[in-house]
């Protein structure tokens, strides 16, 4: 009796012969199996354009806030509504971001500091106490920076515009604990240092204990020493990130996208492969470095999955329409085709019923909310996704129709089969199968139609081949996904 023929993670680099799986899309990866993912529902009005960029923050009271900005506007969510929150004057449109350019936000203390570009008209850093209140301009003349993070008890800008000259390999941070001190300062540790070597502009910093700068071709790790260095800089070289918003920091490991594919750094050790072999000569196809700032990547931390939404060479304008998902835990991947703008790490604002309408809920028996989610209760940890008319959206809907493939499986030892009946082993949710056969592996593959389960739950299939497969597609909810089991498999002889 044949035995369960496994889903198992997306594999798209891999031969069809033996590769645990051709297909595993609209799902996330689990331990065991297959979990739902949930379609999006809108959870907030939109903002005026594109979204560039996220943050979420809770005060020393608990209060939670989340900030996004888009090229014109920075905005905090009230209420699940955004409200503009700009500096430079204040009103709407006050800033000028250029075309390529993304906002990132840093908690410092009770404050939020943001940059978003470096050159002459781009925004100078801005500051907000943490109650969302407006932003303004950040005090004692910091320079114009793409990146921004927060290392020990320093605020540390990279790729600036100081002066009126652009110095895309440079950082600098404040004084220690003066986010206002951004003089050369020896005495408060203010400083800063040119990236010397062939590693490119700055593309992204991240920050904590030490801080890691990826370059387009190094990476290095920043150490704090004290006076008179401050911070020491070892250089990782050879590989980096062409894609500044693909870094997701998870506690003391980084994962981030490279030239030839996506990587996981821990404790400021050298990079190790996460999709060598899986997915990443599929992605370097598939993803349009033209755009490549689109490609945003994020932890859902109540799912233990991390996101990377990207477009699609040629599609729509460079807006993303890819995402793979990865389960750290296991190195599973599965992906998906959404159309998006940004993801990121949120949290749930408290909201009350009669701020519903503001939010565009105007009947409570329409929503397709449930009034439990923790969407609407403050400090709740919830995964934030903007859509293609820049609102943002949870994952709380419905399971989306999932598709998973078998193995590829020849069940007579080289000899041709008949598989009479498959069953789909899917908790909860019909399906339908389409059976793959062929002869040889140099031929195609050969797909039946679309076969419904009968009542019993299993598939006539009447399968006649030497290698068989079997893709399933869900409809409807369901629990786990775990694979497909053959039923009345006998000899078919050979020819």
């Amino acid at each position: 009796m044949p035995k369960l023929l496994p889903f198992s993670d997306w594999r798209p680099d891999l031969a069809p012969l033996g590769n645990p799986a051709t297909e595993a899309k609209n799902c996330l990866p689990g331990e065991d199996g297959f979990r739902p993912l949930p379609s999006m529902q809108v959870q907030s009005d939109a903002l005026t354009y594109y979204c560039r960029g996220a943050y979420a923050a809770k005060a020393t009271d608990g209060t939670s806030y989340n900030f996004t900005g888009d090229g014109k506007n920075i905005w905090v969510m009230s209420n699940n509504s955004w409200s503009e929150v700009n500096g430079n004057g204040g009103g709407a449109d006050a800033y000028t971001l250029g075309a390529d350019e993304s906002w990132e936000f840093v908690k410092w203390g009770q404050k939020i500091i943001a940059v978003a570009g470096a050159n002459g008209t781009d925004p100078v850093p801005q500051i907000a106490d943490l109650d969302g209140t407006d932003f303004g301009d950040l005090a004692g003349t910091p320079p114009r920076a793409r990146h921004i993070s927060v290392v020990r008890n320093f605020v540390v800008l990279g790729n600036l515009y100081e002066g009126g000259v652009a110095y895309p390999d440079r950082i600098r941070w404040c004084g220690i604990n003066d986010e206002t001190n951004w003089a050369v300062d020896r005495s408060a540790q203010a400083d800063y240092q040119p990236l010397k070597g062939n590693g490119g502009d700055i593309n992204a910093i991240r920050g904590g204990e030490y801080g890691v700068i990826w370059q387009g071709n190094s990476i290095w790790v920043m150490r704090y020493t004290g006076p008179p260095e401050i911070f020491q800089l070892d250089e990782i070289p050879g590989i980096g990130t062409p894609a500044p918003n693909s870094v997701v920091q998870k506690g003391d490991v980084n994962f981030f996208y490279s030239d030839d594919g996506f990587y996981a750094m821990a404790g400021g050790n050298q990079p190790e492969a996460v999709g060598r072999h899986i997915l990443d000569r599929y992605v370097q196809k598939d993803f349009d470095l033209n755009h490549s700032h689109r490609m945003v990547g994020a932890e859902d931390k109540n799912r233990q999955v991390i996101w990377w939404i990207y477009p699609g060479v040629g599609h729509a304008d460079g807006v993303p329409n890819r995402v793979v998902i990865f389960d750290w835990r296991t190195g599973k991947w599965t992906h998906a085709d959404i159309e998006t703008e940004w993801v990121y790490d949120s949290l749930g604002t408290s909201t009350s019923l009669d701020a519903l309408p503001a939010a565009g809920y105007t009947d409570l028996d329409a929503m397709t909310i449930s009034l439990d989610s923790s969407i609407w209760k403050g400090g709740a940890v919830t995964f934030g996704i903007f859509d293609n008319l820049h609102r943002q959206n949870q994952l709380s809907g419905a399971a989306m129709s999932a598709v998973f493939a078998t193995i590829e499986k020849s069940f007579g030892y080289g000899r041709r089969s008949l598989v009479g009946r498959a069953r789909p082993v899917v908790d909860g949710s019909a399906a339908t199968m389409r059976v793959g056969t062929r002869d040889d592996q140099e031929d195609a593959v050969g797909w039946s139609a679309t076969l419904t389960e009968e009542e019993d739950g299993s598939v006539a299939t009447r399968s006649d081949a030497r290698y068989h497969r079997f893709e399933v597609t869900t409809l409807g909810d369901y629990t786990r996904a775990l694979g497909v089991l053959p039923e009345e498999v006998v000899d078919a002889g050979s020819r």
